[in-house]
């Protein structure tokens, strides 16, 4: 038997899910796959000082738990100010780790508190161990979204071996596993969102009213943890009428389904927003959209050349974002892009930022920057598009290589596209949150790359069912030919 036969073999064994028994599968997770993931996940997680934003999570929890008030304040007592600069959700899920965590039961700030050479504060987490074991928490997490994300690729397309490579793809994604040591919201949201994800697949196949509330608070536990999530109540609101027009025999499961949905998101979110209206007077998730819209506003405003340069600046490829850049532009070209610059995209929208904290609240400074932001997307719709392409080739740095992350775009559109045209209700409520999410930070933010970390592992099973739709439409065309001949 030659190689190729070998392989053929393998390949023929793999796509059979008959032959994959329950037992099999628990063998080569517990044996094979989780002892990988878990030697993966420690080479990813070691000591390091925590970063601006990681700091301000941990202070949050701190507080939290110690002194029952939501504050990035270094002081240590009840009464030090109230804080609505990020939202809740990640410092929650902190709070939860410094509570069970025995390394962190009496300790106070000036336990782990310094200052650096240039005086400024840092949390220096080699001064605890605790903070290990928080990375080793969020590493358990990762490991549920690798296993569901198998799972579902597996019921939705039916092929094991497409299951089996999801699986390893996303759990040893070099970028999702870097991330396990940064301590920033991102393992978090992608946990919520591969769960929100799942919860409204199985809306559609159960029509269960506790799904329907296990996703509206999922949903609300997402906008808490990252506050562009507040706004996929209006997708979810059309897809319950979706779900409607297409299930008039159930319309009395639906419509109590979407009550108990829009219920449960709002206790969660709005209780939020509350508690900042009797604090701040603004009804809030975190007072941080406004700066971020207008830094994407800014970009809009971006010339001719800088929009050009842009593409190689932006590009991860150093061959793109240095040689080539430096080659075929002049500095003046691309100066505005470097955030670094006083007078970048970047700078100028925390510059306004300060500039309105000089005379408001920044809660209300935020709302102003904020009308701001949307006077210019409203002067400008076409230019908002046009900026798109090249922030949104910015976005997708994570997703691996470059050609990788533009071709699970277009494999993940094909599998969209094939499932509203083909009505399949629960590949789109699989698909939709994430994907939604991807493009409301490709049109209206600076799209980061990590802001579309936590959506990797969705775009990694799209682009397995698109690879199956692109499959199907492959055989029956080459079946069709054969039979012309």
């Amino acid at each position: 038997m030659n190689v190729f036969q070998k392989i053929n073999d393998l390949g023929k064994f793999l796509n059979q899910s008959e032959k994959w028994s329950k037992n099999i599968v628990i063998s080569l997770l517990i044996f094979v796959y989780i002892p990988i993931f878990s030697i993966n996940a420690s080479h990813h997680i070691e000591d390091k000082l925590l970063s601006s934003g990681s700091k301000q999570y941990f202070l949050c929890a701190y507080h939290m738990l110690r002194h029952g008030i939501y504050s990035m304040s270094y002081g240590d007592s009840p009464d030090v100010r109230p804080s609505s600069y990020r939202p809740p959700g990640y410092s929650t899920f902190l709070a939860a780790c410094l509570s069970i965590i025995p390394d962190f039961q009496g300790i106070t700030l000036k336990d782990i508190v310094k200052r650096d050479e240039r005086g400024k504060k840092i949390i220096d987490s080699k001064e605890n161990s605790g903070f290990m074991k928080i990375k080793s928490c969020e590493a358990f997490l990762y490991l549920i979204v690798s296993l569901l994300c198998m799972w579902m690729t597996l019921k939705i397309t039916k092929k094991p071996y497409a299951a089996i490579l999801v699986l390893v793809w996303v759990g040893l994604h070099p970028k999702m596993s870097s991330s396990l040591n940064q301590l920033h919201s991102e393992i978090l949201q992608s946990f919520l969102v591969t769960m929100f994800s799942v919860s409204m697949y199985y809306i559609i196949e159960k029509r269960n009213i506790f799904l329907f509330a296990v996703s509206g608070l999922l949903l609300g536990c997402l906008t808490l943890t990252r506050a562009t999530w507040y706004y996929f109540w209006i997708p979810a609101l059309l897809f319950f009428i979706y779900l409607l027009w297409y299930s008039a025999e159930e319309r009395k499961k639906i419509i109590s389904g979407s009550i108990i949905f829009f219920v449960c998101f709002t206790v969660i979110a709005g209780g939020w927003m509350i508690r900042n209206y009797l604090q701040f007077e603004r009804a809030l998730i975190s007072e941080r959209g406004g700066v971020a819209l207008d830094i994407r506003m800014n970009k809009n405003m971006m010339t001719w050349k800088e929009y050009k340069a842009s593409f190689f600046f932006w590009s991860k490829n150093k061959y793109l974002s240095r040689t080539l850049l430096k080659k075929y532009f002049e500095p003046e070209d691309y100066r505005r892009h470097d955030r670094s610059n006083p007078d970048s995209f970047y700078q100028t929208a925390r510059t306004r930022r300060h500039e309105l904290n000089k005379f408001n609240t920044p809660q209300v400074a935020d709302k102003l920057q904020l009308n701001e932001a949307i006077n210019k997307l409203v002067q400008h719709p076409f230019r908002n598009i046009l900026v798109t392409l090249p922030i949104t080739l910015r976005g997708i740095q994570k997703f691996g290589h470059n050609n990788t992350g533009i071709l699970m775009i277009f494999i993940t559109c094909i599998a969209l596209f094939d499932a509203i045209k083909n009505k399949k209700r629960h590949t789109i409520a699989f698909l939709s949150p994430a994907l939604l999410i991807f493009a409301f930070n490709c049109f209206l933010t600076h799209n980061i790359p990590r802001f579309n970390l936590p959506y990797i592992p969705i775009f990694i099973v799209s682009s397995f069912i698109g690879l199956e739709v692109i499959i199907k439409w492959y055989k029956k065309k080459f079946s069709n030919k054969r039979g012309l001949v």
